[in-house]
Parts: structure tokens; C-alpha cells; sequence
């Protein structure tokens, strides 16, 4: 998802307007640049912002990684579009944790917190692989796909609940009841 950049049910991907996509992506790509290059362009160092090294590899990673992956995806999407935009999320979303440095904090990452990660890796994709291939689907409608998504919660609450021994509050329990709730009639 795109974090909430919309009051939609489907984020941004509500208004099926790759135009909306193409505009994140861009500012994605221009906040993971170092925030001094913008120091160098407002005292109007043109020269020094654009021959900086640092932005040159970011771009650099940028586009090769955008391109190898998307020619390795493409034939999992029904255009290549789809894929492109996919890559250029994930491929930005790294680019920001090698742009704050937080890389160096990955070997510190302990086991069971990588077997947590692994599979929720696996069932994020599997959940997009569904959740678009259901939205394909001439027979689906989204105003009943998306709420079968949300639901999704109610397994985080118990995965939550049974490995994490965390207990819901009651204020959080009757927020779930209203959301669960809200989300049902949805699909009536």
C-alpha cells in the first residue's frame, strides 16, 4: 500500500489512475534524496547539488533496480505498467533505508524476528497476488473484494494474541467490533 494516502478503502489504487501512482512514486523518489542537495539548490550551488556522488548512485540504484526488476515481474502482472509501478515502490522503499543509514541495523535482527518477517514477506505477496487477482476477476467487485481484505485485521489481532501474548484493551476491542462491523455491512 501507499501508507494511507487516501480515504479509500483501496489507497490511492481506488481511483485506478496511474497518474495519482506516477505523482507518489516521484515525490517517494525525491524525498529519498539527501535533504542537503536541497540546501545546495536554495543558495543556488546548482553545480555542487548536481554533480554530488551520492545523488548520482541513488539514481543509479534507482533506475537499475527499478528495470531488472520490473523485467523480471512483468510476466506476473497483466501489464507492464502494474509491474513498474510495484518495483519502483519496493525499489524506493530501500533506497530510504540505505538513505538514513539504517542498513547497518539489519544484522542486529534476531532470528525469530526474521522468520516473522520471511513469512509475513510471504503472505504480503500472496495477499497482493489474491487480492489483485480477485479485483481482475470480471465476476469480483471491488466493493466486495476490499472489505474481505480488511478483514484481515481479525488475523493480526489473533496472530497477536497467540504469539505475542498481547490482550486488547477495551477501548481497542470495541474499536475492532465497530471496525469488523463497519467492514461487514460493507458487504451487504
Amino acid at each position: 500500500g501507499t501508507g494511507g494516502f487516501s480515504s479509500k478503502a483501496l489507497s490511492v489504487g481506488a481511483y485506478q489512475n496511474p497518474y495519482f501512482e506516477v505523482v507518489i512514486a516521484v515525490f517517494m523518489l525525491l524525498f529519498g534524496v539527501n535533504f542537503n542537495l536541497y540546501y545546495f539548490l536554495l543558495l543556488r550551488h546548482y553545480r555542487d547539488a548536481f554533480r554530488s556522488e551520492e545523488l548520482r548512485v541513488y539514481l543509479g540504484i534507482v533506475a537499475f533496480a527499478t528495470l531488472t526488476i520490473t523485467v523480471n515481474i512483468a510476466s506476473l502482472y497483466g501489464s507492464i505498467g502494474t509491474a513498474l509501478r510495484t518495483v519502483v515502490v519496493l525499489v524506493l522503499a530501500w533506497v530510504i533505508v540505505f538513505a538514513r543509514g539504517q542498513q547497518k541495523d539489519i544484522p542486529s535482527i534476531d532470528g525469530k524476528s526474521w522468520l516473522f518477517l520471511i513469512l509475513s514477506g510471504f503472505t504480503t505477496g500472496a495477499s497482493w497476488l489474491c487480492y489483485y487477482g480477485a479485483l481482475h476477476d470480471e465476476a469480483s467487485r471491488a466493493s466486495v473484494v476490499v472489505p474481505i481484505d480488511k478483514l484481515s485485521i481479525l488475523v493480526t489481532i489473533l496472530f497477536s494474541r497467540v504469539f505475542l501474548k498481547e490482550r486488547l484493551s477495551k477501548k481497542a476491542f470495541a474499536g475492532l467490533v465497530l471496525l469488523v462491523g463497519g467492514t461487514l455491512l460493507l458487504l451487504v
